[in-house]
């Protein structure tokens, strides 16, 4: 604090001003971190989508052992593969466990950050301050876009806590100020190679970080003992993955297509890469649609492609200018250049370039333009000396403040996410795990075996307390609320013949106000049977008040009248939804 006081009180009105905003900003970082954690923790998948149904089937039909080292499209991740086993275990399977090291993980990488840029001569500038915050501001900020909230994604930020922890010891290492041992650099360079064959084994794009590595070494000048030994890691370490990998035909074909004819897309689909977070700031701001998201992602992937050549050029032409700062930057850039390339290889041909320019790979794209702000900020002060410090603080102000909205438009897409997560929730819980697309009919079995186990186990989704009412009396669970007026309407969306079961979508009130999404609906046959359950949208598809649920019939009676209640919170009361109009429902259904 006392240094603090130091730098608001020495200088020009402006040095202060700088000073002042440097330290608000990382204040201002804190809380967004606070939020954006809190956001997960809350809103987080706790039911298995996609391929968390695949990975939890191996979980349990495979040994243990087997499965933790296993790959998966390329990717081998034995310690998030332990987390789930210890999630399923010691929790409910809600994957809880993994969102939260996830966010550790994410506050974690913020030492190494640290460790590397305070080597660098100008540390204590508010420029380099901002520009450390920055580089974590985009953690936190893919994180929020996609990987804090789904489990499994947890080996992302794996591999980017591994990466930076490779980039904090060779930046000790090529420190040309420590006059350490020749043992004690031999010792650091071995622990570079150890951290990045961590992050190599941590997820599919640890790989990157060693070309990143040597991107430093190149840069830097690094003696070439160093560049060597960890040329040498990087070929053994990359080449026993590999070899190691179950290299499935498709994966042939597909490698064999992209260099093949499509040689030109994937340039194109690879530089669109890169640039995809920058593109989802401009769709945020509206400067852009997002039907040319691949559009403005490959204007900006090029822009920044350009900054990353003319900045690599200087500083091959002027060694000796180069800082700790401009290490995290090349390290940066290259890493998102090798992943992208990779990427667009294995997912173009079958997948297409809008899923290559997906949420999933955001964390890599903003690492590119952390790095890219690095060394546009660098460049400047180098030509504007404290002159730039200003304008690099109002800059990286201004960019963190902009990239808000597209985080709030990934909210909104996830809020859909969760509404298919809980459609998946309520058809396992009625016994309909057939019922509608969300169950990806052409993984129907594997989904079955797992919902047995997991209701064996009273795990996720069956840890719901929901899980007791289908098929019991609705009088053992509930009591009526005779003092509130719930008011309501819903209606058949879509059939299940093959299920016996029906989707229905409604809307409720109690006296005139929305319900919490903390509510829920049950619906019962005319005996007081429970038939039906139902959740509120936490997406605002069909109805932004707030006011909107959706929900399965099963065992469904087309000649049947049905009741749908609005359950009060979890205290058991409950209200019967009166109806808003006459009869607004199907012509084949007798619904109240």
């Amino acid at each position: 604090m006392i240094g603090v006081a130091r730098e608001l009180q020495g200088g020009t009105t402006l040095d202060r001003w700088t000073h002042a905003v440097s330290w608000i900003y990382l204040v201002m970082l804190g809380i967004f971190a606070i939020h954006t954690g809190t956001e997960a923790l809350r809103e987080h998948f706790t039911v298995p989508v996609s391929d968390d149904w695949l990975i939890l089937h191996d979980l349990h039909f495979r040994p243990l052992f087997d499965w933790i080292f296993e790959d998966r499209n390329g990717h081998r991740i034995p310690l998030s593969y332990l987390f789930v086993a210890l999630d399923y275990q010691l929790l409910d399977g809600e994957m809880r466990l993994l969102v939260g090291s996830s966010l550790i993980l994410a506050i974690g990488s913020a030492y190494p950050l640290l460790t590397a840029m305070r080597r660098d001569a100008n540390w204590g500038m508010p420029a380099e301050r901002v520009l450390f915050g920055f580089a974590v501001y985009t953690l936190f900020w893919s994180g929020g876009v996609f990987h804090f909230v789904w489990g499994i994604a947890q080996c992302n930020l794996l591999a980017a806590f591994f990466f930076l922890l490779a980039i904090a010891q060779l930046t000790i290492a090529l420190d040309p100020r420590d006059t350490g041992s020749g043992s004690a650099t031999f010792w650091r360079i071995t622990r570079v190679g150890v951290f990045a064959a961590l992050a190599t084994m941590s997820q599919g794009a640890g790989f990157a970080s060693w070309p990143s590595l040597l991107a430093i070494c190149v840069v830097a000048r690094a003696p070439w003992r160093v560049t060597g030994g960890l040329g040498l890691a990087a070929v053994v370490t990359i080449g026993t993955y590999s070899a190691t990998l179950d290299h499935t035909a498709i994966y042939r074909m597909g490698l064999t297509s992209v260099f093949g004819e499509r040689i030109a897309e994937m340039a194109q689909t690879s530089v669109a890469f890169v640039g995809f977070a920058a593109a989802r700031t401009a769709i945020g701001l509206d400067l852009a649609d997002p039907t040319e998201l691949q559009a403005w992602s490959t204007a900006a992937g090029t822009l920044g492609l350009l900054v990353f050549g003319g900045y690599a050029f200087a500083l091959l032409r002027a060694p000796d200018s180069v800082r700790a700062s401009d290490f995290v930057a090349v390290g940066f850039m290259t890493f998102a250049i090798a992943i992208g390339l990779v990427i667009t290889a294995v997912r173009l041909p079958f997948l297409g370039a809008p899923v290559v320019l997906g949420p999933r790979f955001a964390t890599w794209s903003a690492f590119f333009w952390a790095g890219v702000f690095i060394a546009v900020s660098r460049s400047l002060s180098r030509f504007a000396g404290r002159a730039a410090q200003p304008i690099v603080v109002t800059g990286v102000l201004g960019v963190s403040l902009s990239m808000l909205p597209a985080l709030e438009q990934a909210r909104v897409a996830h809020h859909k996410g969760l509404d298919r997560a809980e459609q998946t929730k309520l058809a396992l819980l009625l016994g309909v795990p057939g019922a509608g697309k969300w169950l990806y009919s052409k993984k129907r079995d594997v989904i079955e075996k797992v919902a047995r186990r997991h209701a064996r186990d009273g795990k996720s989704p069956y840890s719901d307390p929901r899980r007791a009412l289908p098929g019991s009396r609705f009088r053992d669970h509930f009591a009526l609320d005779t003092r509130r007026r719930c008011r309501g309407a819903f209606d058949v969306l879509e059939d299940h013949p093959e299920d016996g079961a029906v989707s229905v979508a409604g809307s409720s009130e109690v006296d005139g106000q929305p319900l919490s999404r903390q509510s829920h609906v049950v619906v019962t046959s005319s005996d007081g049977t429970i038939r039906g359950l139902g959740s509120f949208r936490r997406s605002a598809v069909g109805d932004a008040s707030g006011r909107s649920w959706f929900g399965l019939i099963a065992d469904f009676d087309p000649s049947e009248r049905y009741i749908a209640y609005a359950i009060l919170g979890s205290g058991g009361a409950a209200c019967a939804l009166e109806r808003v109009a006459a009869d607004s429902t199907s012509t084949r259904t007798k619904l109240r």
